[in-house]
């Protein structure tokens, strides 16, 4: 059992890896992807966090996303990343710290925001991870493939809370401001405000007969414009990444003790699953991954987690469709 579950802490870290890595390459990243696609919008700040965490330690990584920041860290919202950050388990912040210490020292001074996370051990962190000199063999993100999407928006919008409503609004049939707001990472009256303002352009209207405004744009005119792509789907990528940092973490508390009783492990998976787990998972639309386990107990929730994360595993290399909302 102790070895079964180390094992599958490595195989989750290391599908993390590959997730998030095929994600930077579908944005600019010199290099070749290694799962089956990138089928939703990316979340490019969500990205980034998500790889402090779980790829941090990842020298080649880590070097080649500092070589695309450094040619494209001017499209990331400093003010959305650091509003994500402050969930717990979102990204390393040391690790973050220092990347922003090292946008600055290349004069990127809209990364000097981050320098301010509460982070005591950021400085040495930077010093001993410090990149190589940037190769400069990033490209810009090509806004012709799906994941790229919200690139293109911002682009054409600029780099802030519009183009992630407008992405939004292209990849569902209508929503209500919390929602949007919840979904997309900004705060609720900045959404509110926007969609305000929308409505009046005539361009985004609200559905009628309903008890709370519900907004919506005529997708198929705008996709037609904005979207040439046969499908555009949408993750909802900051309470995924949460939800994984929950599942690293069982994994890690559970290792240590794999040969204690099934009532101690189901404890453990218990503590995990009612925390944080179904919570994250049902926000990002993934509800069916944990579903059912918290009725279970003793061995039987022991093999259910097991049998779930190396499902979660096959999907986030090859079925990533599956963790999509539409």
């Amino acid at each position: 059992m102790k070895t079964l579950f180390h094992k599958l802490k490595s195989e989750f870290r290391d599908a993390m890896k590959d997730f998030l890595w095929d994600q930077w390459v579908s944005i600019g990243v010199a290099g070749s992807a290694r799962g089956n696609g990138v089928p939703f919008v990316i979340d490019p700040e969500a990205l980034l966090l998500a790889t402090t965490r779980f790829a941090g330690a990842d020298h080649r990584i880590m070097g080649e996303v500092m070589d695309w920041l450094h040619q494209n860290g001017d499209v990331l919202s400093m003010q959305r990343m650091k509003g994500l950050v402050g969930d717990p388990g979102m990204a390393d912040v040391p690790r973050l710290v220092g990347i922003a210490e090292e946008m600055v020292r290349s004069k990127k001074m809209g990364w000097k925001v981050l320098l301010k996370l509460d982070s005591a051990d950021a400085g040495s962190v930077s010093k001993s991870n410090r990149v190589r000199e940037s190769r400069g063999m990033s490209l810009p993100p090509d806004t012709e493939e799906v994941g790229a999407f919200l690139f293109r928006l911002r682009f054409m919008f600029g780099v802030n809370a519009r183009a992630e409503v407008i992405a939004w609004l292209l990849t569902h049939e209508g929503g209500h401001p919390a929602r949007i707001a919840r979904e997309t990472g900004w705060f609720s009256k900045s959404i509110q405000a926007i969609l305000n303002d929308m409505e009046k352009s005539g361009l985004v209207r609200v559905q009628s007969g309903r008890r709370e405004k519900v907004f919506e744009l005529d997708r198929e005119k705008w996709l037609a414009l904005f979207a040439p792509y046969q499908s555009l789907s949408w993750l909802t990528q900051p309470p995924f990444y949460l939800a994984c940092s929950c599942v690293d973490e069982a994994l890690s508390e559970l290792g240590p003790i794999s040969g204690a009783s099934p009532s101690m492990l189901s404890t453990v998976i218990h503590k995990n699953l009612d925390g944080l787990i179904n919570l994250y998972m049902r926000e990002a639309g993934q509800g069916f991954l944990f579903a059912g386990l918290e009725r279970m107990r003793g061995q039987a929730v022991v093999d259910a987690f097991q049998d779930r994360v190396g499902l979660l595993c096959k999907i986030l290399r090859e079925d990533r469709l599956k963790l999509c909302s539409n």
